[in-house]
């Protein structure tokens, strides 16, 4: 079926002062029908996924913009613009069975999942217990237990369901500010941005001796060894097939997945930072041109991140855990004209 969505909006426009102060107000609210999505299908048709209405969901929220002219004289002027956006949604229906067994559930902690009375974009955690006296990892189900996420050597094991992982909350950005100051005197214009993102939650990598990349983490090393480091360690060691005390991956993903390894990924970031210098139109046209300038423009120079550690949130796939490359600070020098 087609996707439907019902939209309504309720805006204002205000300005006050002789505009010195002037904004805008809009609240929306979405209804949206028959939501359109992947779903993975049997590799024996020849497809691994295929588009289907998925879900139904519902997003509210407002958006607003205003404008503070603080100081306009002759040769000095300085303008604030505040702009934000405060995004609130629910699944109201999934049209999908939600996965119940082992297999099922890795897909569904790791991706972005349609998951019935939770925001888009829901994140999903172990209530990790730590290892038990042969080095296996154990995580505290829906009532109450120790148990391993899986304890057959297929990995499988049905009995374990969303009901024993904890909600953590969304990735998706709740909230998004920007506040821009602008500042003119005399031929030059100096402006800067900074951006907030907040009310979202991101995953990030549980040390593990069996990376080896550029993301390993020291901490990795104190994995377990022998009866006894459970004590002092909860970090899982090497998986030995044969070995009494194996345990197998799906088993490791009570660790991999716990939910002290889901961090706030609330966030500043100094985003923009542009210096111009206006050419005066009468040198300009001595070479035949006009609205000349020269400008120079340095991004992502500074964040501020909320969490306890120096992860960039968007440098970071908030589902998995897994690192991308930081948003590199950027430096520019241009020349525009008219001829």
């Amino acid at each position: 079926r087609w996707e439907r969505t019902a939209t309504y909006n309720l805006g204002l426009d205000f300005s006050l002062w002789n505009y010195r102060l002037s904004g805008s107000l809009d609240y929306y609210y979405k209804n949206s029908t028959d939501v359109i999505g992947l779903l993975s299908s049997d590799p024996t048709s020849g497809f691994n996924s295929y588009n289907a209405n998925t879900a139904s969901i519902i997003n509210n929220g407002f958006e607003m913009q205003i404008t503070s002219n603080n100081i306009l004289s002759d040769r000095f002027s300085w303008k604030t613009q505040l702009t934000g956006s405060f995004n609130f949604n629910k699944v109201k229906e999934v049209m999908t069975a939600q996965p119940s067994g082992v297999e099922g559930l890795i897909p569904l902690i790791s991706q972005i999942e349609y998951v019935a009375e939770k925001p888009i974009g829901a994140l999903y955690a172990y209530n990790y217990a730590g290892l038990n006296d042969k080095g296996q990892p154990e995580i505290i189900d829906k009532n109450g237990n120790r148990r391993m996420v899986s304890t057959s050597t297929s990995g499988g094991n049905s009995e374990i369901s969303i009901d024993d992982m904890v909600y953590m909350g969304t990735t998706t950005p709740k909230y998004v500010l920007g506040l821009n100051n602008q500042f003119s005197l005399g031929q030059f214009d100096l402006s800067f941005l900074f951006m907030y993102y907040g009310g979202h939650v991101m995953r990030t990598q549980a040390p593990d001796p069996y990376v080896t990349n550029r993301s390993f983490n020291s901490e990795a090393l104190n994995y377990w060894k022998e009866s006894g480091d459970e004590t002092n360690t909860d970090i899982p060691g090497f998986m030995v097939v044969g070995d009494p005390n194996y345990f197998n991956a799906y088993s490791k993903t009570g660790y991999t997945y716990a939910k002290k390894f889901v961090k706030n990924a609330d966030f500043i970031r100094l985003r923009d930072i542009v210096l111009t210098y206006r050419i005066k139109e009468e040198l300009s046209n001595k070479f035949h041109l006009s609205n000349t300038m020269i400008r120079f423009q340095a991004q992502n120079l500074f964040k501020y991140t909320f969490s306890d550690n120096s992860i960039d949130p968007d440098a970071i796939d908030r589902n998995s855990g897994v690192r991308t490359l930081p948003r590199p600070t950027m430096f520019s020098f241009s020349l525009y004209t008219n001829f």
